[in-house]
């Protein structure tokens, strides 16, 4: 009796985090949304501080989660549902190859400097007083002359914003009005 206890149990507890991690990644995405579209009519240095959080999330946790779904729905009955998730992973594909690596790395720097007060992982000498040549493999002289390079070509933090923004306002909007209109066909039905 234990033995079918504990299963039932473990079923019910998997459930639960499929329907809990979905409605964490949709929430997620709305924000995104939100913010993307929020920036493009004015911009504003508190969301595009969330933007660079959303963003580099959604591609390091959001897209292996829509992998996923869109793996598992492929032989489902729901064709608004897998519609919708293989809309998004077309889209997510198309905003991870627009933006070259160098800038994605500035991406999640951004973000860190969102999510952490200094800047570590970035830096040769540490708190230590030990020395770090690496982050990630990447030699930290070669990182730091790649943001340099960045900061030049754009002018500054404030147009690379504006570079990432404008470049991925078109495929955000373009991808929220297609979400929305298989919601709505659905809705429809």
């Amino acid at each position: 009796m234990g033995d079918i206890n504990s299963r039932e149990s473990f079923r019910l507890n998997a459930t639960l985090k499929i329907i809990t991690q979905q409605e964490q990644f949709f929430q997620w995405l709305r924000m995104f949304l939100y913010i993307n579209e929020s920036l493009h009519n004015e911009l504003d240095s508190v969301y595009q501080q969330m933007y660079y959080v959303s963003l580099n999330q959604l591609m390091k946790e959001g897209v292996p989660y829509v992998e996923n779904v869109t793996r598992l729905l492929k032989n489902g009955e729901n064709k608004h549902l897998k519609e919708w998730f293989n809309t998004l992973q077309n889209s997510l594909y198309k905003i991870k190859e627009l933006l070259p690596e160098n800038e994605w790395e500035y991406i999640e720097y951004k973000r860190h400097n969102v999510c952490h007060i200094f800047q570590n992982q970035y830096e040769q000498i540490q708190d230590s007083g030990n020395i770090k040549s690496n982050r990630n493999n990447k030699k930290i002289t070669e990182i730091d002359k790649n943001f340099q390079s960045i900061l030049l070509k754009y002018k500054l933090d404030d147009g690379f914003d504006k570079h990432i923004t404008t470049t991925l306002y078109p495929i955000l909007n373009d991808l929220y009005n297609e979400l929305k209109r298989i919601h709505d066909e659905e809705q429809n039905m």
